[in-house]
This record gives C-alpha cells, structure tokens and sequence, in this order.
C-alpha cells in the first residue's frame, strides 16, 4: 500500500434478476429489493431465479453492488448479465496486472469499466466516473468478490470451468 492512501474498502454483492428482463429501469432502481435476490443473502433462491431465467432465455440477468468507501457507484439500474460481467473483470484484472491497464464492458449496454495505474495509485473508472483507489486492497476486494461469484456457480448452477477459480487464485498469490 503507498504511504498516502490508505486502502480502499470495497463492498461488492451479486444479484440474480428476478424475472428475465427489466422494462422500466426507473422502477427496478427504486425497488431492487423486489427485483434481485442475493447470492451470498440467499443462494439456493438466486440458484432458483437463475434456473428459471435459463429455461427462458440466457441467464445470468442480475445486478451488482460495488460500494465504494461506503459510497454505491455502481448505478442502480445497470442491471446487466453477471456472468459476463464477472468474466470480463476477471479479464480486465488481469490485464491491469501484467500491463498496468485493464478495461472490460458491460453485457447489453455501452458502458465500460478499467483500472489503470496512476503513480502509486489506481483509477478505476465505471461507467464514465473516476475513482482513485488504492491498487493492493482494491484488487484483494474483487478478486474475493469474483471467487464467492464463481465458487457459488460452480456449487449451485454447475457446468462450470475451474478456470475462472484458477486465474483468481493465480491473481490473489501474486498479491501477497
């Protein structure tokens, strides 16, 4: 950690959609409770909404929480499909961690995220908003969100390639 920002607390929860679309983003912001259901709150539900969405169309709808410093910026009608939101952070991680830069999408929307290195910190833009951050910390953050992501597909959809848990171990062991 550099010697002027202290670590960044970063609070990150997945959501699946309860449902396979969202009509009125105005409506599922204000009422996300009756929208999303939790992975980490309530597993086997979200499992459950996820099978559903499967039988309909592609799933992985959902939302995810990223808090920042006790601060949500992650909007709360970018619903997107997780899954693949998941993959591309992975991807843009890993890309920050070998070149210093890392840029990933969202699923259904022309939204970006990245983290790019700036001296000792990092920035990490979401959907046009800059945020400074302290690398280190912030990346452990993530990195553990993305391992419950992919260890609770793995433990209750199935189908799953342990390479995405691989490569978060593998980014996770050359933090320490």
């Amino acid at each position: 950690m550099n010697d002027w920002m202290n670590e960044t607390k970063v609070e990150i929860e997945t959501f699946v959609l309860k449902g396979t679309g969202v009509m009125f983003p105005e409506f599922f912001a204000q009422q996300h409770d009756e929208h999303l259901v939790s992975i980490s709150a309530n597993p086997g539900e979200a499992a459950r909404w996820w099978h559903w969405q499967n039988d309909k169309c592609f799933p992985g709808e959902g939302w995810a929480s990223f808090m920042l410093n006790g601060v949500q910026i992650m909007p709360m009608d970018a619903w997107t499909n997780v899954a693949i939101f998941w993959q591309e952070l992975l991807n843009a991680l890993e890309s920050y961690v070998s070149t210093g830069r890392g840029q990933g999408e969202f699923s259904e929307e022309t939204a970006t995220f990245s983290l790019v290195k700036r001296g000792t910190i990092a920035v990490f833009e979401l959907r046009g908003q800059r945020y400074p951050v302290e690398p280190d910390s912030f990346i452990k953050a993530v990195l553990g969100a993305a391992r419950e992501f992919f260890t609770w597909v793995e433990e209750y959809i199935g189908g799953i390639d342990r390479t995405s848990l691989v490569r978060i171990e593998t980014l996770m062991d050359g933090l320490k």
